[in-house]
């Protein structure tokens, strides 16, 4: 009977697990939140796959939805589950959020750990545009300049500012034809 009980009681954490899921997917962002929370409360093994899932999905959940507490939730993953395979993606996430908070520093030292080939194509141009504005507002020009010359000519919503970053930066350095190319 125990083992029943046990068995039901899990298929109910898979249900919220999977409608958790189909909610993120559908950027209902807050109710996944709630489930995957759920989830988590409800596996008695914190390393349990479907947790630790929940646990990655929480945190970026809390992320898009600018938590206060989408930091602290990112900081928990990566100090608990520092060999899983979405780790790289946390410190994406965990540099995206420092951005949006103008945290600069705490940017840079976070996007050093993403490996960008790990990133989706948009995900690479987002992360080259606020890792190089990172750079240039802590006036280190030359890498910031790097990481803009990237996307200068990839077509994203980054664009043209990426444009206008690189020729100031050009024109900064003397580079002129490239600046005035870039102003235009």
């Amino acid at each position: 009977m125990l083992f029943a009980q046990q068995t039901a009681i899990f298929k109910d954490v898979e249900h919220n697990y999977f409608k958790a899921l189909e909610l993120y997917n559908k950027q209902q962002f807050s109710a996944a939140q709630r489930l995957f929370t759920k989830t988590i409360e409800d596996i008695d093994d914190e390393k349990h796959n479907l947790s630790i899932t929940s646990e990655y999905y929480n945190a970026i959940c809390a992320v898009q939805l600018f938590n206060n507490n989408a930091e602290v939730l990112l900081r928990k993953f990566i100090e608990d589950h520092p060999q899983n395979a979405n780790i790289k993606y946390i410190y994406f996430q965990l540099g995206n959020f420092q951005y949006s908070k103008k945290n600069y520093r705490a940017v840079l030292k976070s996007f050093s750990q993403v490996d960008q080939y790990d990133l989706s194509a948009q995900e690479r141009i987002e992360y080259h545009f606020k890792y190089g504005y990172a750079y240039f507002t802590l006036e280190q020009i030359d890498k910031a300049g790097e990481h803009f010359f990237q996307i200068i000519n990839k077509d994203s919503r980054f664009k043209s500012s990426a444009i206008y970053y690189y020729s100031h930066i050009s024109y900064t350095q003397k580079n002129y034809q490239t600046a005035l190319t870039g102003f235009l």
